[in-house]
């Protein structure tokens, strides 16, 4: 499939050359990195105006608000690291005119082709690490929003700066997010770079229960005086916890996921990165806690992916019935990826969101699998009695003849 850029032109206007003209000339904080390229002064003045179109000012808040300098090199870079591919045109011009990629009609500023000449001779390092592509989550549909015209298929994800979920363009799902960058606003900029594939993160063996200890990531980052109290207990222990990705990134302390389920966050810890993973994807995770602060947030280090637990729907409620509280210990942050016959598709009406339910035995027994309304054409070309895998979290039990509640489910091809 062409990976098509969306862009932040969409709202971006012709007050954009005022508002920018108007801003304070600010002298950049990036560092210098010695990469210069051989420019013409037409390779300048085309990189300048896709970064005034990209990134001259957005609108925040009611106003229009000028690009930092990390922003606006950001956006360079993913042209310049288009050039120096090859594969998406032989000079600045044809890279930035080509078909549905960048915003070009934005008149430049003085200032802003001094900047663009300063990314030539390599005076602003790449701090996306190569990155070719990018979008604006803003600009992009919410969830509950029409979605018609736009690329969605990279699915509804929450984003810092956007209060709610975000739909993402499909080419996210095969490409490396560059990882929240210094002064870059999440809600106007995410960047992507392709990468060589490298060897999935190792998966671990199943220790005994006595060596783990399980935790929903709220447990871990709980307010509660109790939990907190607990914390300074958990040195050295192992930790299994899941969750979803807000942020990955490289630093010295390692290859850093993050989890952010409230207003702290927890810091996993990887040797290598684990280039399988994507922002918005739900994993399950060991690692070894290392305390941390609320600013910083809670370290988990030497992490490594926990593979999904295969078991089929009949099997799985065998355990529940055989002794629930056992079954609730083995499945709790696990992701549970669960085979069985379908016998129920409908909407829930009091929870919202849908349902898909699963034979658990002959006797009435049942699994009920919530999806979100991002599965809704998927899932309407279900049938009953049709046999399908899904991944999903175990969340609740209940009745005499037990229905299982597995939430935060996605099919499975």
């Amino acid at each position: 499939m062409q990976k098509t850029l969306v862009v932040v032109g969409t709202i971006l206007i012709t007050v954009l050359l005022i508002l920018e003209a108007c801003a304070p000339a600010q002298t950049s904080t990036l560092p210098s990195t010695s990469a210069p390229m051989a420019s013409t002064s037409e390779d300048i003045e085309w990189l300048a105006t896709v970064i005034t179109s990209e990134a001259g000012s957005v609108y925040e808040k009611g106003n229009w608000v000028r690009c930092t300098d990390e922003e606006r090199a950001s956006v360079g870079w993913t042209v310049l690291n288009r050039f120096r591919s090859g594969t998406f045109g032989q000079t600045i011009k044809e890279v930035v005119t080509a078909t549905g990629q960048y915003a070009h009609k934005q008149e430049p500023t003085s200032e802003i082709r001094e900047f663009a000449k300063k990314l030539l001779e390599g005076g602003i390092p790449d701090a996306t690490g190569g990155a070719t592509y990018f979008f604006s989550p803003v600009s992009m549909p919410k969830e509950g929003e029409p979605t018609a015209g736009f690329d969605t298929g990279g699915g509804l994800h929450s984003v810092t700066g956007v209060d709610k979920k975000v739909y993402f363009p499909s080419w996210t799902n095969t490409m490396a997010y560059a990882g929240d960058l210094r002064n870059v606003r999440q809600a106007y900029f995410m960047f992507y770079r392709t990468e060589t594939p490298a060897p999935p993160a190792p998966e671990v063996s199943q220790p005994a229960p006595k060596n783990i200890i399980k935790m929903t990531i709220g447990e871990l980052v709980s307010f509660n005086s109790q939990q907190a109290g607990k914390r300074g207990d958990y040195s050295g222990k192992i930790i299994q916890t899941l969750g979803e990705v807000k942020t990955r990134q490289s630093t010295q302390k390692g290859y850093v996921i993050t989890f952010k389920p409230y207003y702290e966050k927890v810091n996993l810890i990887f040797e290598k990165e684990p280039s399988s993973v994507k922002v918005g994807q739900r994993i399950a995770v060991r690692g070894q806690w290392a305390g941390g602060t609320y600013e910083s947030g809670y370290d988990l280090v030497n992490c490594v992916l926990v593979s999904p637990v295969k078991v089929s729907a009949e099997d799985l409620y065998a355990d529940f019935q055989t002794n629930a509280i056992a079954a609730e210990l083995k499945y709790k942050t696990e992701i549970v990826q669960i085979r069985g016959e379908v016998s129920i598709i409908q909407r829930n009406a009091v929870l919202g969101g849908i349902e898909v339910w699963l034979v658990g035995d002959k006797e009435g027994g049942s699994l009920r699998l919530r999806f979100g309304s991002e599965w809704e054409s998927s899932i309407a070309g279900l049938k009953v009695g049709q046999v399908i895998g899904a991944n999903g979290e175990f969340d609740t039990s209940y009745g005499a003849q037990i229905i299982l509640t597995f939430s935060e489910c996605s099919l499975l091809e």
